[in-house]
């Protein structure tokens, strides 16, 4: 429905535009009439019509007058002219005013609502386009903080090559070359000194909500990037400047928003470029290593986590994944609480099908991980539904990887399977492609969601495993036949991508020492 106003200084008009309306159409309705210029300015702030009939001959601020004024107030408003004398001077100058259209009085019925028609059709339209863009944007919205999760997710764990940090760069309009990252934590008997500003008395919301007014508050200073990560706030800071200063600034900001009475933890990273974030994540990392005896652990789940997600996006066999999941909830099974392990399946199970749904758009949820593990009582029955909730994740998302990667991304996936021992370099594997190098390095990143390099060494480090369990081979003859000359660096990559060192991982796999 789109709302009518008639100005005409003549009273029959009015009443007549005004019967038609009524009469002859659902999809309008009249919300007002004018007889003057002056008023119809003042009657359009109240009414807030879609559609002006506007008469040109009125005394006073004529017709094309008042459009002027009112488009300046109002440029969405839609005008259509009426006049009882067609005259081509008064046309020309309604043409630099956008009118929809010009109407000669006396007008018939007929002739109003086929114009009406017109009117309904164009805002329709434009309606529709206005949608669109909005569910654009929003869905831009929701994938530049996917993006962005994804990103900081990262940190802890991954070293960024060249290309994902020129794409990063690119995505997220960052200027300059290196970070800080910070980690601030919040006490949790901050809920008791809630003001009026903190009315939901959940602890969690409570602390959500001041760490959403800290970012706030310093986005107006400084270009950053954050994320609620492990019960805390992690900060990216991209300008290069003074830590001492910015810390300052930081921790300051922290207690502008803070109870008085409560106290807060802040972990800053030193300024470092981007193959070095993880270092400043380290440094941030430290005071609470001090202060939580977990926190070792809690960084290594959080590792794990990411293996675990980049193996399902990366196709790996559901044995693979098996295997690198049952590790991860090994990690603390043993020693957490029931509700605790839910908890960490819930946040697993949910950033793995987040990762599917950014796939496969709006897909709906899966499995409804809270009400099902609710209902389970033991550890044990935990396990069994983890196993078969992370089979339903595998191969719904290798069904739609496989269907859907570009063809150039095949083949060189087929390439680097084929070729993993060789030296492989983007711009040759590209070459056998028939596409750039930078066209096939954002190809690996958005439907792999890791770099040429990383994939590279993941197929490597795979061999190197499945090497490793048989009896036949040195690491130093395994380290040649996956591709690496140097076996120490072939160790500490094994070490960084396993978390073990070749001979500990044979070791673990029923190998004898000394190989």
């Amino acid at each position: 429905m789109y709302n009518v106003m008639i100005v005409d200084d003549e009273e029959p008009v009015l009443d007549s535009f005004a019967f038609m309306l009524e009469k002859g159409t659902e999809d309008f309705t009249l919300c007002g009439k004018a007889r003057s210029g002056k008023e119809a300015i003042a009657l359009t702030a109240e009414t807030h019509p879609d559609v002006i009939f506007m008469d040109i001959g009125m005394p006073g601020i004529d017709g094309l007058e008042t459009i002027r004024e009112l488009q300046k107030r109002y440029p969405e408003i839609l005008f259509i002219l009426s006049t009882a004398y067609e005259r081509f001077d008064i046309a020309k100058k309604a043409i630099p005013l956008g009118v929809f259209s010009y109407l000669v009085k006396p007008i018939s019925r007929k002739r109003f609502l086929e114009t009406l028609e017109k009117v309904k059709i164009y805002l329709d339209e434009k309606r529709i386009n206005m949608l669109n863009q909005l569910k654009q944007a929003q869905q831009m919205v929701h994938h530049t903080n996917w993006e962005i999760k994804n990103f900081l997710s990262s940190i802890p764990w991954k070293h960024l090559d060249q290309d994902e940090w020129e794409r990063y760069k690119e995505m997220f309009s960052i200027s300059g070359g290196s970070a800080a990252i910070y980690l601030i934590s919040i006490s949790r008997d901050c809920s008791e000194e809630i003001d009026a500003d903190y009315l939901d008395s959940d602890v969690d919301s409570v602390k959500s909500s001041m760490y959403s007014d800290i970012i706030s508050r310093l986005s107006y200073k400084y270009q950053l990037f954050s994320m609620e990560y492990l019960g805390k706030l992690m900060l990216m800071i991209m300008q290069d400047r003074n830590s001492a200063r910015l810390l300052k600034t930081v921790e300051h900001t922290i207690r502008e928003v803070i109870p008085e009475n409560c106290s807060f933890i802040c972990g800053a990273g030193s300024f470092r470029p981007f193959n070095e974030f993880y270092l400043s994540f380290n440094e941030a990392l430290k005071p609470f290593a001090e202060q939580e005896g977990n926190s070792a652990r809690s960084f290594q789940e959080e590792r794990m986590a990411a293996e675990i997600r980049k193996a399902v996006g990366s196709l790996k066999s559901f044995q693979e994944v098996l295997e690198l999941f049952t590790r991860y909830m090994d990690l603390f099974i043993r020693d957490s609480s029931l509700e605790l392990f839910k908890g960490k399946l819930i946040a697993l199970f949910t950033l793995l099908e987040d990762d599917l749904t950014h796939s496969l758009g709006d897909s709906g949820q899966l499995i409804d991980y809270v009400r099902e593990l609710e209902a389970l009582r033991t550890a044990d029955d935990c396990k069994k539904w983890a196993v078969r909730s992370l089979r339903v994740i595998v191969d719904k998302s290798a069904i739609y990887r496989q269907e859907h990667r570009p063809a150039p991304l095949r083949k060189a996936m087929a390439c680097i399977d084929a070729q993993f021992a060789d030296s492989l370099q983007l711009t040759e594997v590209a070459d056998t492609c028939d596409v750039s190098p930078a066209y096939l390095s954002r190809l690996f990143s958005e439907h792999v969601k890791m770099s040429f390099v990383d994939y590279v060494t993941s197929v490597r480090i795979h061999k190197a495993e499945e090497l490793l369990k048989q009896q036949s081979k040195s690491i130093k003859e395994i380290s040649f036949a996956v591709g690496y000359q140097d076996p120490n660096y072939f160790s500490r990559i094994f070490k960084r991508y396993t978390g073990k060192t070749p001979s500990a991982y044979a070791e673990n796999s029923g190998r004898g020492k000394g190989i």
